[in-house]
């Protein structure tokens, strides 16, 4: 009796999460799992490749040493953590390339391109620290301007005073 039947396949590792945007300063998790057979152990390369964005932009959080893994008869997703460094440079979104391959092995390879949008620094604006104010004649009143969402660069604020009950005579 000769047993004709073919082992289970191996299986390839392929993208759930296909490309992605993540702004400055922020991480995006890229799912990705083992399709088709489960037969044996696979390891898996996760590289990336500069596009318009360059190693200064973005880092491969994790898996930290670089390699995803499945044991004999495992299934399943694994995440890939990315993250996108923040800078001050005012500059177009850039892109890089996420890259899967099993060692030496061409037809595994599988590529997802990640967009990192950029993140320009707020100025703010100027808002009064009170609603209201008052002040007894012939005193003076100090009022208070507090700067918020954002401090980036410097924050012009014009101001003047306009007549209510008080008139100019009266400040």
């Amino acid at each position: 009796i000769f047993d004709t039947t073919e082992p289970p396949p191996t299986g390839t590792v392929e993208f759930v999460t296909v490309g992605g945007s993540l702004a400055e300063g922020t991480a995006l998790d890229i799912v990705v799992e083992r399709v088709g057979g489960t037969r044996g152990p696979i390891a898996i390369d996760v590289s990336t490749e500069n596009g318009t964005a360059s190693d200064a932009d973005y880092e491969l959080v994790s898996p930290a040493d670089g390699q995803l893994a499945w044991a004999d008869g495992e299934d399943g997703t694994r995440t890939i953590t990315v993250a996108a460094l923040a800078d001050d440079d005012v500059e177009s979104d850039e892109t890089f390339e996420l890259q899967l391959q099993s060692d030496g092995d061409e037809d595994s390879f599988r590529s997802s391109t990640i967009t990192v949008t950029d993140v320009r620094p707020e100025p703010g604006r100027a808002v009064f620290a009170s609603d209201t104010a008052s002040v007894a004649e012939g005193d003076t009143l100090d009022v208070t301007i507090n700067r918020i969402d954002g401090s980036d660069g410097e924050l012009v604020v014009p101001f003047g005073t306009e007549d209510g009950s008080a008139g100019g005579a009266d400040y």
